[in-house]
């Protein structure tokens, strides 16, 4: 009796469940609601913090980056926790309560130290379809400030005066503050007593869009304790700050040269969303003033044919794609000649446009072809061989070949000034104005604003440095940088040129090593963080004398014989990372799938969430035995 009671109440039950359905006001596809999420990371001395909203995972930011944007319940108070890997475990070091109401977006700033941590909410409201807002919300999440902080903001491109934006306490951020779009703006901001505390480059405020922009501590090798950071709903940048700077040490790893003198040029734009610039090792020396007027358009082409399907056989052959000196076959057979085959392959290649399939208002397909920006040419030439034996007419491969496609855009040249002289080019990317320079055109403001490019004569940065030895930081403008070693006391006479890529706020090392004349250099990011997550080695091999090795880093209860190596196959100028667990290491090198040692051992203590590293040198005058040399990190 009662197995058929408890069937007749899950039938009912399973009846009044399906029955909801038809409700009239209910929509089972019908969008839960929802909120928004997402957390950037402005605590300077930290590592990765991974942050979770109740048992959500928001996901890890570094210092200076966001999480992406994670969907919540709204209205919904929750335990935030921030967390760092310690020990290959999540280490708490705080928790917040936090809850976004629904539709909204919560910006998370972290904000002050690893041992005083804390929170800067910024809520952005439901967007209103029916209106087109350009806001902008400022952010003091700079904990070495404990005072508020003004804002200013100037319109270059206009008569107007700098003006207030908003005074910002410290850890608090403005409320959203309408403002008029512009092609060039200016931050800054000051302190109670009128001190320039911090200056942008120019940059854009777009109609429509509404980023928050913060003020935070700064990390690495800068001039100034603050920088500036952009967030949007797309992601969170680097801000266009006064000053781009990188710090670099060189280490001279040169065994046959008794000491070298080292220098450097760099390479810099006052407004490099406009012009930008990148030298070879040989680029000519000086300051050009820039301005753009137009920038190119490149031509885009369609086919005068249109197919019923994307993978409609159009026909067999050769594509031969030719933008200024590049030219580029393409085999085109039975796998790949429809639509879609002929874009995959274009695609894969190093052609100078680009390829896409669109649909026509007759339901039928073409192929778009457009030459890629940045490219010798604004036009593209396509010439076809056809297997079917005629190259140019409207049939087969041939429908193909530029005399059978139709021009959609017609092509514009670029227009520019350069110290007040007119110019054009054909591409974006000018190759001919500044010897082995190239100057790439980004925008043309409607203000036309004049962009100061320099590339600076030689400055030395390493003096005397014998072989082994390691100079001492020197700051430096980030992005391209052409370094120059010679040997000591013979600027003339370069025995090492070659343009490298310093990063915006990062330590680096370029270490210089070779025999003879066979002299290459290499630059390396250095990890400085004061806060580990655990210890690490870096191990550089500059031993020009043996091409390829073996390293291994063993416990005191390892040997060589029953381990295999940590590192093998090292070519000169890589640096090997190693995580490290506290024990006494020692450190030994062997040729490539040897287990005979020809360098070390080195013995060390690692200590917890400390940083080594090791470079690998040749013997003075080259050679064995490789020495293993434990130096500063």
């Amino acid at each position: 009796m009662n197995r058929i009671f408890v069937s007749a109440l899950l039938v009912v039950t399973v009846a009044l469940i399906s029955g909801c359905g038809d409700d009239p006001g209910f929509d089972k596809f019908a969008p839960s609601p929802s909120a928004s999420i997402k957390v950037i990371n402005a605590v300077s001395d930290s590592p990765a913090l991974y942050t979770e909203f109740g048992t959500q995972t928001l996901g890890s930011a570094d210092y200076g980056e966001s999480t992406d944007i994670t969907s919540i319940i709204p209205d919904l108070a929750r335990t935030t926790t921030v967390s760092y890997i310690k020990d290959n475990r999540l280490e708490n070091i705080a928790d917040f309560l936090v809850s976004v109401p629904l539709d909204g977006l919560k910006t998370l700033f972290l904000t002050g130290t690893m041992d005083n941590l804390k929170l800067v909410e910024v809520l952005a409201p439901p967007p209103d379809p029916a209106t087109v807002e350009t806001t902008l919300t400022l952010v003091h999440a700079a904990s070495i400030y404990d005072q508020a902080i003004t804002f200013y903001i100037e319109d270059v491109a206009s008569s107007a005066d700098r003006r207030i934006l908003e005074t910002v306490q410290p850890g608090a951020a403005s409320a959203a503050i309408d403002i008029t779009p512009s092609e060039r703006s200016i931050l800054s901001a000051e302190d109670n007593e009128g001190n320039r505390l911090y200056t942008s480059r120019d940059f854009v405020i777009t109609e429509g869009v509404s980023p928050i922009i913060a003020l935070i501590d700064s990390f690495g090798p800068s001039d100034s304790p603050v920088t500036g950071i952009y967030s949007v709903n797309t992601g969170t940048a680097a801000f266009p700050d006064a000053n781009f700077s990188a710090s670099v040490r060189v280490l001279n790893a040169i065994p046959d040269r008794t000491s070298i003198d080292v220098f450097q040029r760099t390479v810099s734009s006052t407004s490099p969303a406009v012009v930008s610039v990148l030298a070879e090792a040989t680029a000519e020396t000086g300051t050009f003033d820039v301005t753009v007027e137009r920038l190119a358009v490149a031509e885009t082409y369609q086919t005068l044919a249109a197919f019923e399907t994307t993978d409609t056989e159009i026909g067999t052959g050769t594509l031969t794609i030719t933008n200024g000196a590049n030219t580029v076959d393409l085999a085109i057979d039975s796998t790949n000649a429809t639509p879609e085959g002929i874009v995959s392959t274009i695609s894969a290649s190093e052609a100078d446009v680009a390829a896409v399939i669109i649909e026509d208002s007759e339901g039928r397909f073409r192929l778009l072809l457009s030459t890629l920006d940045f490219k010798e040419s604004y036009q593209t030439e396509i010439s076809v061989t056809d297997d079917d034996g005629d190259n140019e007419d409207d049939t087969g491969l041939s429908q193909l070949s530029s005399n059978q496609l139709e021009i959609v855009n017609e092509a514009l040249s670029a227009q520019f000034t350069v110290n007040g002289t007119s110019r054009e080019a054909t591409s974006n990317a000018v190759t001919d104005l500044i010897g082995d320079a190239t100057l790439f055109l980004i925008s043309a403001p409607t203000d036309a604003i004049t962009v100061t490019l320099e590339i600076t004569p030689q400055v030395l940065i390493a003096e005397d440095l014998l072989f082994g030895d390691i100079s001492t930081y020197r700051l430096s403008d980030a992005g391209n940088v052409i370094f120059t070693a010679t040997d000591a006391n013979n600027p003339e006479s370069p025995i090492y040129t070659e343009a490298l890529t310093l990063v915006d706020n990062q330590y680096h090392m370029l270490a210089i090593t070779g025999l003879g004349d066979e002299i290459d250099g290499a630059v390396a990011d250095e990890e400085t963080r004061p806060v580990k997550t655990l210890s690490s080695l870096a191990i550089l091999h500059a031993a020009p004398s043996t091409p390829l090795l073996d390293v291994y880093v063993l416990p005191s209860s390892a040997t060589i014989s029953d381990s295999d190596p940590t590192g093998n196959n090292i070519v000169p100028l890589l640096t090997g990372q190693f995580g490290l667990f506290p024990e006494t290491f020692t450190i030994s090198v062997t040729e490539s799938s040897s287990e005979t040692v020809i360098g070390g051992p080195l013995t060390f203590e690692a200590a917890p969430y400390s940083l080594f590293k090791v470079v690998l040198l040749d013997a003075p005058g080259g050679g064995e035995p490789i020495q293993v040399i434990l130096v500063d990190p």
